[in-house]
C-alpha cells in the first residue's frame, strides 16, 4: 500500500514541490459532502471530478487559483467510506497519509460538512471523528488560525432557522474536542450546488463565496505565502477517531517513515535521472549537431561534384564545337583545294590545247614554208636563174608559212 503511495509522490513530484513554494489550501470532508463542487467553484471552473452518488476524487490534485493570491486548492479523497479502488483498500490514515506525501505545507484548512447527511446513521459521530482527526493531524496551529468551517448544501437542507440549528450543533462538537484550544477562526455556510436557486439565494451565495475567498486571501496576508510543514503523527488518539488501532497505528508510522523515505529515494533517483537525461540531452544535441555538420559536408561536396561535373560538361562542348569548326574549317578549305585542283586540271588542259594547237600551227607554218620555197624557187629559178632561185624560195617560204598559219 505504502508502496503505491510513495510511487504516486513519484507522479506528483511537480505539485508537491510547486505546493511547497506556493500558497497551498487543502479541503478535506466525508465522503459526498460537496469539496469537489466547492474546489470547483474557489477555482472558478470545473477542474475537479464530482460525483453527487459517491465518491468522485480518488486522489490529492491540486489547482491553480490565480486570483486568490496564486493559491493551489488541493482536492481530497473523502473521508470515512471505506472506499476500495483499483489500487485496494484504504482507509482514513491512508487519506492523511497521501496528503503529507504531495504536500509539503499548508496556508490554510478548509473543512466541509454537509447538513443534508445529519439525518443519515452514524453521520454525526463520522463528522464529530473528522474534526478531532483534523485538529490532532495538522495540529492546533492549523486548527485555531487557518482553518474554516464551509457548512455545504445550505439552501437545500432548509430555512435559516434549520440552517442556524445545526450549526449550533457543530459549535458543540467543535467546542468538546477543541478544549482549551481556541475554535477555528470561521464557519461559513454556504451553497454552490443547486441549479434552481432563486436570485436572492445567488447573491447571498456570491457573498458566503466572497467570504471564504476573502478567508483565503487573509491568510496569506497575515501569514505569508509559506505554509505551516505538514508532518502526521498517528499517536493513539488519533488511531482511535480514525478507526486504526493503536497497534496498527505504530505500524502505520514505521511504514510512513518508510514510505516518507522511499519518496526521498525517489526523488533523489529522479534527480540523477534528471542529469543523465540532460546528459543524454547533451550527447543527443553533439550527434545531431555532427550529423548536421556530415550533412553540410555532404552538401558542399555534391555541389563540388557537381560543378565539376557542370565544368567538364562546359569544356567537353567547348572542344566540340571547337572540333565542328576545326572539321568546317577543313571541310572548306578541301573544297576549296578541290576547286583549285580543277582549276588547275582545266588550266592544264588549257595549255595543253594551246600548245597542241601551236605545234599545229608551227607544222603547217612549216608545211606551208617549205612549199613555198619549193615554189618559189622553182618559179625564181624558172624566171630569173640562180638568182631567182634564192629570192624565189625567201618569198615562197615567207609566204607558205603566212599561209600556212591561216590555215
Amino acid at each position: 500500500m505504502y508502496f503505491v503511495i510513495a510511487a504516486a509522490a513519484l507522479v506528483f513530484y511537480s505539485c508537491a514541490n510547486a505546493a511547497a513554494a506556493q500558497p497551498t489550501t487543502v479541503v478535506i470532508g466525508i465522503t459526498g459532502s460537496g469539496k469537489s463542487s466547492l474546489v470547483n467553484a474557489l477555482v472558478g471552473s470545473k477542474v475537479a471530478p464530482v460525483n453527487d452518488l459517491s465518491t468522485g476524487t480518488f486522489d490529492v490534485n491540486c489547482y491553480p487559483a490565480e486570483h486568490l493570491g496564486g493559491s493551489l486548492i488541493c482536492d481530497t479523497m473523502g473521508f470515512f467510506d471505506g472506499l476500495a479502488d483499483a489500487r485496494g483498500q484504504f482507509n482514513n490514515a491512508d487519506i492523511l497519509d497521501a496528503i503529507s506525501t504531495k504536500i509539503e505545507s499548508i496556508s490554510s484548512l478548509i473543512l466541509v460538512v454537509d447538513p443534508t447527511s445529519e439525518s443519515r446513521q452514524g453521520y454525526m459521530a463520522q463528522q464529530r471523528n473528522m474534526l478531532i482527526a483534523a485538529r490532532l493531524a495538522f495540529g492546533e496551529k492549523i486548527w485555531t488560525e487557518r482553518t474554516a468551517i464551509v457548512v455545504s448544501k445550505s439552501e437545500t437542507f432548509g430555512d435559516a432557522g434549520r440552517v442556524f440549528e445545526y450549526i449550533e450543533k457543530l459549535l458543540g462538537q467543535i467546542k468538546e474536542i477543541s478544549g482549551a484550544a481556541e475554535p477555528p477562526a470561521a464557519i461559513i455556510p454556504i451553497e454552490y450546488t443547486n441549479p434552481d436557486a432563486t436570485r436572492i439565494q445567488l447573491e447571498r451565495r456570491t457573498e458566503s463565496l466572497r467570504e471564504l475567498k476573502r478567508f483565503i486571501e487573509q491568510i496569506i496576508l497575515d501569514f505569508g505565502p509559506v505554509g505551516v510543514p505538514i508532518e502526521f503523527h498517528l499517536s493513539a488518539d488519533l488511531g482511535a477517531v480514525l478507526g486504526v488501532e493503536e497497534t496498527i497505528a505504530v505500524k502505520l508510522e514505521a511504514e510512513h517513515e518508510k514510505a516518507k523515505q522511499d519518496t526521498v529515494d525517489i526523488r533523489s533517483r529522479m534527480d540523477e535521472a534528471k542529469l543523465e537525461l540532460e546528459e543524454s540531452s547533451k550527447q543527443l544535441e553533439l550527434e545531431r549537431l555532427a550529423e548536421s555538420n556530415a550533412i553540410e559536408a555532404h552538401k558542399r561536396e555534391r555541389e563540388r561534384l557537381h560543378k565539376e561535373e557542370q565544368d567538364l560538361i562546359a569544356r567537353t562542348a567547348a572542344a566540340r564545337r571547337l572540333a565542328h569548326e576545326e572539321a568546317l574549317k577543313q571541310e572548306e578549305l578541301m573544297k576549296s583545294s578541290h576547286a583549285q585542283f580543277r582549276h588547275n586540271i582545266e588550266m592544264a588542259n588549257m595549255y595543253r590545247d594551246q600548245a597542241r594547237r601551236a605545234n599545229e600551227m608551227a607544222e603547217r607554218s612549216m608545211e606551208g614554208g617549205l612549199f613555198g620555197a619549193v615554189v618559189g624557187g622553182f618559179v625564181g629559178g624558172m624566171t630569173g636563174g640562180p638568182a631567182g632561185l634564192f629570192k624565189g624560195m625567201k618569198i615562197g617560204s615567207s609566204v607558205g608559212t603566212v599561209t600556212g598559219n591561216k590555215m
